[in-house]
């Protein structure tokens, strides 16, 4: 277990707004990482039944979290290319979202709460690749592929490095 993980989840963030910010950093994300544009969160698209279906790889029925009574208390991080460059490729870093949004809300299963984007850099990902059909499921198992720890039997995500159809 050498291997090292950095998760970055941006609440709220939609794969079209991040596009539509017209950052150049996003295009060079696009060509040195693998990515998605396409990936599904879990309904309800709220922030803590989000982040437990990404940890646990269960849907909130299985996992039991449907609201958001408890806000987890997170680390501010205000530039995501300082935090890739400075691992010096040490880290696995993955940029993802819990949810994406609406007219300042969330929480529903419309399309703009349902997206979210994904990025993952690192060695193991085909730089330039965009994979479709994942979820944030999939991330608990990519996880445990990275650091070579056996995914949990009753998750029911997959891991992005060896099982995803280009």
């Amino acid at each position: 277990m050498n291997n090292k993980v950095i998760l970055i989840s941006i609440d709220g963030m939609r794969p079209d707004g991040l596009m539509k910010c017209k950052n150049p950093y996003v295009d060079e994300l696009k060509k040195m990482a693998s990515y998605t544009f396409d990936a599904r969160t879990v309904f309800p698209s709220a922030t803590l039944p989000c982040h437990m279906s990404m940890f646990h790889s269960v849907l909130p029925e299985r996992h039991g979290t449907t609201t958001n009574a408890y806000t987890p208390q997170v680390r501010p991080i205000s530039n995501v290319k300082r935090v890739i460059e400075e691992t010096n490729g040490e880290y696995t870093v993955i940029v993802t979202a819990d949810h994406g949004g609406n007219d300042r809300s969330h929480g529903s299963d419309m399309d703009e709460d349902m997206t979210i984007p994904m990025i993952f850099y690192d060695p193991q990902f085909v730089p330039g690749r965009e994979y479709i059909g994942v979820s944030i499921l999939d991330i608990a198992p990519t996880i445990a592929d990275i650091i070579g720890v056996a995914p949990a039997k009753e998750w029911e995500g997959k891991s992005l490095i060896s099982d995803v159809e280009e």
